[in-house]
């Protein structure tokens, strides 16, 4: 696969003395080629806009955080495929994350993300769950990944997800979290039906770094983390997942 495209990020920015106010936005227009399932897609058009809402409150040693992002994100097929799958597709999504915090350390966060696709027949335009984040490709390149490092990535596809994380930062370095995945197909929506093994769950803990870079030894910035988690719903039964990534921030 192929990915080739321009993207473009906007921010704004305010501080005050209690107050502290950003907005930003981002945008992706692409083209991917490449060949699967016996057969070559070519020119096939994706693009993707995304706006967020950032702010936070301040009162002595307390702190509010509110992220309130939304996006959309389209595409389909060059009119060169005679591919079934070579109508639209669009997909919808939204995120809010509101975190209580005091001093520089303990922080309580609540994160809800909810995501539809319409019209996609395609599994490379479904929505994805597990793996990490992408490193190199924009995320808003990337819009059907559901990032899960405790899961296997595609370990689920789907068309309607809906996701819940409840995080507890004591300010040790450690992050204790439970989360919650549903993800569904398009049809049962439609039908009204419930799909039996819908559902998610996991518990785990991860432990993050965040490192400078370094110029006098031309080490650039990178973040490291450790987790694990236990998987609580079929097919995992009580796994125990482990992991561990770094990813580059030149």
């Amino acid at each position: 696969r192929d990915d080739r495209g321009l993207g473009l990020h906007a921010s704004w920015e305010t501080r005050g003395r209690l107050r502290r106010t950003r907005l930003a936005s981002a945008a992706w227009l692409g083209e991917q080629r490449g060949r699967g399932d016996g057969r070559d897609w070519r020119g096939r058009r994706v693009g993707a806009l995304d706006a967020r809402h950032v702010e936070r409150w301040t009162r002595g040693r307390w702190r509010v955080d509110l992220d309130l992002a939304a996006g959309v994100a389209w595409g389909d097929r060059d009119a060169r495929s005679d591919d079934a799958s070579s109508r639209a597709w669009r997909q919808d999504n939204g995120h809010l994350r509101l975190a209580l915090g005091y001093g520089s350390g303990a922080t309580l966060t609540l994160v809800w993300h909810g995501a539809q696709v319409d019209d996609a027949d395609d599994p490379r335009d479904r929505l994805r769950l597990g793996g990490l984040a992408p490193g190199l490709l924009p995320r808003v390149a990337d819009r059907g990944r559901i990032v899960d490092a405790a899961l296997p990535a595609g370990v689920r596809l789907g068309d309607r997800y809906e996701g819940r994380r409840l995080a507890l930062d004591p300010g040790i370095g450690l992050t204790f979290f439970l989360q919650r995945h549903r993800l569904r197909p398009e049809r049962a929506r439609a039908a009204h039906t419930r799909v039996a093994d819908d559902r998610l769950d996991l518990a785990g803990v991860e432990w993050t770094v965040d490192q400078r870079r370094v110029p006098l030894l031309r080490l650039p910035a990178f973040s490291l983390t450790l987790g694990a988690a236990l998987l609580l719903d079929p097919p995992f039964d009580d796994d125990v997942a482990l992991w561990f990534a770094m990813r580059w921030r030149p």
